[in-house]
């Protein structure tokens, strides 16, 4: 079974790499734009980019928003 698909500012920071190394496959912002966005099942955010309408409908299989 893949792993969820997780987009994410990157580098991000080694303590959030730990937790989430392993159990999910973190993929750049730049994937937004890419046919594999419409697997991504989670987004994490520093609160820097907007998330809009817009965002939310490339995303169709997203579950989660992290805002950290």
């Amino acid at each position: 079974m893949p792993l969820p698909l997780i987009i994410a500012g990157t580098p991000l920071d080694a303590t959030v790499s730990g937790l989430l190394d392993g159990p999910v496959e973190i993929l750049p912002w730049s994937a937004l734009m890419k046919p594999i966005a419409s697997q991504v099942a989670g987004l994490y955010t520093y609160g820097h980019p907007v998330v809009d309408a817009e965002l939310l409908n490339r995303l169709p299989s997203l579950k989660v928003v992290s805002n950290y």
